[in-house]
């Protein structure tokens, strides 16, 4: 009964700190200028970050190896980062839902070339999702997530 008087409270508390947590402030996606690429491996170890990119609505995702994804239940929207990444062939991205909330992914060069990767209502929980490529040449990508509730977006590198 508490957690109904305070869920609209929860919710603008979670909207007010994912608004402040993703930016980029040096690119313009919309002419295809990024600014750089969080690097990761086969497995989504981070090797070096661009902070500008991916996040959490208040921390940098760094996948959990020894946790299954089913069992997590999240406290915070998380997006990413894709890995590997660069990549040659399909690329994974790993988002974090706290609450049912409308999602959509996409992805775009900024000039001529976007994809749709999710477009639905998702439960509370932990998704990953693969972008194999295909229809898109070598370059940098941008990755978007866009809630009710939080946006967020990350570069990719396709080789």
């Amino acid at each position: 009964m508490l957690y109904n008087k305070l869920k609209p409270v929860i919710i603008l508390i979670i909207v007010i700190v994912a608004a402040l947590s993703c930016g980029d402030s040096g690119t313009d996606s919309n002419n295809g200028n990024f600014s750089g690429i969080t690097v990761t491996n086969e497995v989504g170890d981070i090797i070096s970050i661009d902070t500008d990119d991916w996040g959490c609505s208040d921390t940098i995702y760094q996948p959990k190896s020894n946790i299954r994804p089913q069992d997590i239940v999240p406290t915070v929207f998380c997006f990413g980062p894709a890995y590997p990444n660069p990549s040659t062939g399909p690329v994974n991205i790993s988002i974090e839902v706290p609450v049912v909330t409308s999602t959509r992914v996409w992805l775009t060069d900024g000039r001529d070339f976007t994809v749709e990767l999710l477009n639905d209502t998702l439960e509370a929980g932990v998704y990953d999702i693969v972008w194999d490529g295909s229809g898109a040449g070598p370059g940098i990508y941008r990755a978007f997530i866009e809630t009710d509730f939080w946006q967020c977006h990350g570069d990719i590198s396709l080789q």
